[in-house]
Protein backbone atom coordinates (compact mmCIF):
# COMPACT_ATOMS: atom_id res chain seq x y z
CA UNK A 1 0.00 0.00 0.00
CA UNK A 2 1.56 3.08 -0.90
CA UNK A 3 2.13 5.94 1.55
CA UNK A 4 0.23 9.32 2.13
CA UNK A 5 3.07 12.11 0.52
CA UNK A 6 3.25 15.68 1.03
CA UNK A 7 1.71 16.04 -2.61
CA UNK A 8 -1.45 13.80 -1.68
CA UNK A 9 -2.07 15.84 1.71
CA UNK A 10 -1.59 19.18 0.16
CA UNK A 11 -3.91 17.84 -2.51
CA UNK A 12 -6.52 17.07 -0.12
CA UNK A 13 -6.43 19.78 2.49
CA UNK A 14 -6.76 22.29 -0.85
CA UNK A 15 -9.83 20.80 -2.52
CA UNK A 16 -11.71 20.72 1.61
CA UNK A 17 -10.39 24.61 1.81
CA UNK A 18 -11.86 25.78 -1.77
CA UNK A 19 -15.42 23.72 -1.05
CA UNK A 20 -15.04 26.12 2.18
CA UNK A 21 -14.79 29.11 0.73
CA UNK A 22 -17.06 28.58 -1.78
CA UNK A 23 -19.52 28.00 0.95
CA UNK A 24 -18.88 30.90 2.20
CA UNK A 25 -19.39 33.21 -1.16
CA UNK A 26 -22.68 31.27 -1.80
CA UNK A 27 -24.23 32.09 1.76
CA UNK A 28 -24.70 36.05 1.22
CA UNK A 29 -26.60 37.43 -1.71
CA UNK A 30 -24.34 40.97 -3.38
CA UNK A 31 -25.66 44.05 -5.16
CA UNK A 32 -25.68 44.03 -8.47
CA UNK A 33 -23.38 47.13 -8.95
CA UNK A 34 -20.30 46.77 -11.10
CA UNK A 35 -17.96 46.71 -8.42
CA UNK A 36 -19.56 44.43 -6.57
CA UNK A 37 -20.20 41.93 -9.81
CA UNK A 38 -16.39 42.11 -11.10
CA UNK A 39 -15.34 41.51 -6.80
CA UNK A 40 -17.39 38.71 -6.68
CA UNK A 41 -16.84 37.37 -9.99
CA UNK A 42 -13.26 37.49 -10.18
CA UNK A 43 -13.12 35.87 -6.63
CA UNK A 44 -15.37 32.87 -7.54
CA UNK A 45 -13.03 31.93 -11.06
CA UNK A 46 -9.93 31.90 -8.86
CA UNK A 47 -11.68 28.81 -7.09
CA UNK A 48 -12.68 27.31 -10.39
CA UNK A 49 -9.14 28.24 -11.77
CA UNK A 50 -8.07 26.21 -8.25
CA UNK A 51 -10.30 23.57 -8.89
CA UNK A 52 -8.97 23.20 -12.98
CA UNK A 53 -5.32 22.99 -11.13
CA UNK A 54 -6.54 19.60 -9.09
CA UNK A 55 -8.45 18.71 -11.89
CA UNK A 56 -5.26 18.61 -14.33
CA UNK A 57 -3.39 17.33 -11.61
CA UNK A 58 -5.61 14.23 -11.71
CA UNK A 59 -5.18 13.55 -15.54
CA UNK A 60 -1.85 14.03 -15.16
CA UNK A 61 -1.39 17.27 -17.24
CA UNK A 62 0.86 18.45 -15.01
CA UNK A 63 2.60 21.40 -17.23
CA UNK A 64 -1.26 22.66 -17.53
CA UNK A 65 -1.97 22.33 -14.18
CA UNK A 66 1.73 24.47 -13.72
CA UNK A 67 0.66 27.12 -16.48
CA UNK A 68 -2.86 27.56 -14.48
CA UNK A 69 -1.63 28.44 -10.80
CA UNK A 70 -1.26 32.13 -11.93
CA UNK A 71 -4.41 32.51 -12.46
CA UNK A 72 -5.61 32.11 -9.56
CA UNK A 73 -3.16 34.40 -7.98
CA UNK A 74 -4.32 36.57 -11.21
CA UNK A 75 -7.89 36.48 -10.12
CA UNK A 76 -7.94 36.90 -6.75
CA UNK A 77 -5.75 40.08 -7.16
CA UNK A 78 -7.87 41.57 -9.44
CA UNK A 79 -10.89 41.01 -7.24
CA UNK A 80 -8.72 42.90 -4.13
CA UNK A 81 -7.58 45.81 -6.48
CA UNK A 82 -10.92 46.10 -7.87
CA UNK A 83 -12.26 45.97 -4.29
CA UNK A 84 -10.39 48.81 -2.67
CA UNK A 85 -8.20 49.94 -4.96
CA UNK A 86 -9.79 51.24 -8.65
CA UNK A 87 -11.75 53.69 -8.71
CA UNK A 88 -15.27 54.45 -10.68
CA UNK A 89 -14.04 55.19 -13.55
CA UNK A 90 -11.63 52.52 -13.82
CA UNK A 91 -14.13 49.52 -12.63
CA UNK A 92 -16.30 51.17 -15.61
CA UNK A 93 -13.33 50.65 -18.19
CA UNK A 94 -12.75 46.81 -16.75
CA UNK A 95 -16.80 46.38 -17.16
CA UNK A 96 -16.04 47.19 -21.11
CA UNK A 97 -12.45 45.76 -21.74
CA UNK A 98 -11.08 49.13 -21.31
CA UNK A 99 -8.24 49.14 -19.14
CA UNK A 100 -4.95 48.78 -19.98
CA UNK A 101 -3.60 46.39 -17.09
CA UNK A 102 0.27 46.48 -18.03
CA UNK A 103 0.08 50.07 -16.92
CA UNK A 104 -1.28 48.68 -13.40
CA UNK A 105 0.86 47.79 -10.53
CA UNK A 106 -1.82 45.99 -9.28
CA UNK A 107 0.43 43.91 -6.42
CA UNK A 108 2.02 47.30 -5.36
CA UNK A 109 -1.50 48.64 -5.10
CA UNK A 110 -3.32 45.63 -3.28
CA UNK A 111 -0.18 45.80 -0.35
CA UNK A 112 0.05 49.59 0.08
CA UNK A 113 -3.92 49.85 -0.08
CA UNK A 114 -4.74 46.86 2.14
CA UNK A 115 -1.41 47.12 4.44
CA UNK A 116 -0.20 50.70 4.45
CA UNK A 117 3.49 51.03 5.26
CA UNK A 118 5.32 47.97 6.99
CA UNK A 119 7.94 47.79 9.06
CA UNK A 120 7.89 44.41 10.84
CA UNK A 121 10.29 42.22 8.74
CA UNK A 122 8.05 39.05 9.28
CA UNK A 123 5.06 40.58 7.83
CA UNK A 124 7.89 42.02 5.24
CA UNK A 125 8.62 38.50 4.37
CA UNK A 126 5.00 37.06 4.04
CA UNK A 127 3.76 40.46 1.83
CA UNK A 128 6.68 39.16 -0.61
CA UNK A 129 6.58 35.43 -0.68
CA UNK A 130 2.21 36.35 -1.74
CA UNK A 131 3.09 39.67 -3.94
CA UNK A 132 6.86 39.51 -4.79
CA UNK A 133 8.46 39.46 -8.08
CA UNK A 134 10.42 36.18 -6.98
CA UNK A 135 7.17 34.25 -6.85
CA UNK A 136 5.58 36.32 -9.97
CA UNK A 137 8.50 35.43 -12.34
CA UNK A 138 8.34 31.74 -11.55
CA UNK A 139 4.47 31.43 -11.82
CA UNK A 140 4.86 33.70 -15.16
CA UNK A 141 7.82 31.31 -16.90
CA UNK A 142 5.41 28.26 -16.20
CA UNK A 143 2.34 30.33 -17.57
CA UNK A 144 4.67 31.41 -20.74
CA UNK A 145 6.34 28.53 -21.42
CA UNK A 146 9.56 29.72 -20.27
CA UNK A 147 12.47 27.93 -19.44
CA UNK A 148 11.29 25.90 -16.43
CA UNK A 149 8.36 24.96 -18.14
CA UNK A 150 10.24 23.72 -21.16
CA UNK A 151 12.95 21.96 -19.31
CA UNK A 152 10.30 19.38 -17.56
CA UNK A 153 9.12 18.67 -20.83
CA UNK A 154 12.28 16.38 -21.09
CA UNK A 155 13.44 13.27 -19.23
CA UNK A 156 17.23 13.49 -20.04
CA UNK A 157 17.10 13.60 -23.84
CA UNK A 158 13.90 12.02 -24.15
CA UNK A 159 10.58 14.15 -25.05
CA UNK A 160 8.41 13.15 -21.22
CA UNK A 161 7.92 15.17 -18.53
CA UNK A 162 10.20 15.78 -15.64
CA UNK A 163 7.73 17.30 -12.44
CA UNK A 164 8.58 16.29 -9.37
CA UNK A 165 6.18 15.68 -7.06
CA UNK A 166 7.70 18.23 -4.75
CA UNK A 167 7.54 20.72 -7.59
CA UNK A 168 3.88 19.82 -8.05
CA UNK A 169 3.44 19.67 -4.40
CA UNK A 170 4.98 23.56 -3.87
CA UNK A 171 3.41 24.73 -7.12
CA UNK A 172 -0.53 23.51 -5.98
CA UNK A 173 0.21 25.07 -2.56
CA UNK A 174 1.27 28.18 -3.67
CA UNK A 175 -2.33 28.32 -5.15
CA UNK A 176 -4.28 26.99 -2.03
CA UNK A 177 -2.11 29.95 -0.22
CA UNK A 178 -3.15 32.78 -2.38
CA UNK A 179 -7.10 31.99 -2.24
CA UNK A 180 -6.47 32.13 1.70
CA UNK A 181 -4.43 34.94 2.46
CA UNK A 182 -6.75 36.81 -0.01
CA UNK A 183 -9.62 35.70 1.09
CA UNK A 184 -8.58 36.87 4.19
CA UNK A 185 -8.40 40.22 2.82
CA UNK A 186 -11.49 40.22 1.07
CA UNK A 187 -13.57 38.81 3.46
CA UNK A 188 -12.79 41.29 5.72
CA UNK A 189 -13.64 44.01 3.28
CA UNK A 190 -16.98 42.78 2.79
CA UNK A 191 -17.59 42.73 6.25
CA UNK A 192 -18.32 38.65 6.75
CA UNK A 193 -16.71 38.23 10.26
CA UNK A 194 -17.84 35.05 10.89
CA UNK A 195 -16.42 33.85 7.21
CA UNK A 196 -13.42 35.98 7.61
CA UNK A 197 -12.42 34.26 11.36
CA UNK A 198 -13.08 30.55 9.91
CA UNK A 199 -10.84 31.91 6.83
CA UNK A 200 -8.04 32.74 9.08
CA UNK A 201 -8.47 29.44 11.43
CA UNK A 202 -7.95 27.74 8.15
CA UNK A 203 -4.62 29.53 6.87
CA UNK A 204 -2.87 29.31 10.91
CA UNK A 205 -3.93 25.40 10.24
CA UNK A 206 -2.35 25.04 6.70
CA UNK A 207 0.88 27.28 7.63
CA UNK A 208 1.55 24.69 10.64
CA UNK A 209 0.48 21.76 8.97
CA UNK A 210 2.79 22.47 5.47
CA UNK A 211 5.01 25.24 6.27
CA UNK A 212 8.05 23.03 7.40
CA UNK A 213 6.98 19.98 5.19
CA UNK A 214 6.99 21.98 1.99
CA UNK A 215 11.07 23.47 3.27
CA UNK A 216 11.92 19.94 3.50
CA UNK A 217 9.85 17.75 1.02
CA UNK A 218 8.56 15.17 3.30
Amino acid sequence: MRSVSLLDDITTRGAEIRTRLREFLARHTYTTDTRTVLVIGAADQALEHHEAVWRLTESNLNGSAMAMIRLVHDAMFRSLWLNAVATDEQVEQVSNDELDWRRISVRNDIKRVYFGTVEDPEKVAELDRVFGKKLWNVLSDYTHSGRRQIARRFTFNEVKPSYTERELAQALSAATEALLFCSVLLLKALNLHEETEDTITMRDRYRAEFYERLQSGL
